[in-house]
């Protein structure tokens, strides 16, 4: 996969074309062919797009994402996907640049919405339906989405929630108590609290409010 990626980077894409071409004449078999009976189905699905474009165009990268990490491409209750890497193609994508990418891979894999509904974990398959919203000007997920899943699932993502909430002005941070409060029924103080263990829920609380820990609460949180 690495030598066909950098024969496309490079522009060698005729060469790509030899090398099938090549395969054939020697081995009396179409290299594809003679592939996806030898690789796992993630691996032939990146191989096949490397050799027809010599690089991945945003859909093929879709379909990666859907089929997992790896030699994880499985989909069971969302496991194996990777949701994220999906995320990652629409983001600051206008609404009219994000329908072009979805037209291309429904005419490539087929149906997108069908494919997300049936592979993604119920929370997943939402966020994803707020980036492709078309009333969404950017493609990224509300900022109440966003803090909302750094404790959804399995274990939560303090270093994620953290950078977050500092990497917001204190009216962002502001408009998130708000916004949160209205979406979820209860302050996001409280879920805070609630979802980090130990002293992570009050620091978040703190930055929350204040944009970051203050001196006197890194020695109080050192202390206790």
């Amino acid at each position: 996969k690495d030598t066909l990626r950098q024969l496309g980077e490079a522009g060698r894409t005729d060469e790509l074309e030899k090398l099938q071409t090549d395969y054939k004449e020697h081995y009396g078999t179409d290299l594809l062919d003679d592939l996806r009976d030898k690789c796992w189905s993630r691996d032939y699905t990146e191989i096949k797009a490397l050799l027809e474009n010599g690089k991945l165009n945003p859909e093929d990268e879709i379909k990666l994402g859907i089929m997992g990490k790896g030699y994880l491409n499985f989909s069971i209750f969302g496991m194996g996907t990777d949701p994220k890497a999906i995320e990652a193609v629409f983001a600051d994508k206008a609404p009219d640049e994000r329908a072009v990418i979805i037209e291309r891979f429904n005419k490539k894999y087929g149906d997108l919405t069908d494919a997300l509904h049936r592979n993604l974990a119920t929370d997943a398959y939402k966020d994803i339906k707020l980036i492709l919203d078309p009333e969404n000007p950017d493609g990224k997920l509300p900022k109440i989405r966003e803090i909302h899943r750094t404790w959804r699932g399995l274990g939560a993502n303090f270093k994620g929630a953290k950078e977050l909430l500092e990497a917001m002005s204190q009216e962002e941070r502001d408009q998130l108590k708000v916004d949160y409060e209205k979406e979820f029924g209860k302050p996001l103080e409280e879920s805070l609290s609630h979802e980090f263990w130990g002293q992570r829920g009050p620091k978040l609380v703190r930055i929350l409010n204040q944009g970051k820990l203050s001196l006197a609460d890194e020695v109080y949180f050192a202390g206790h």
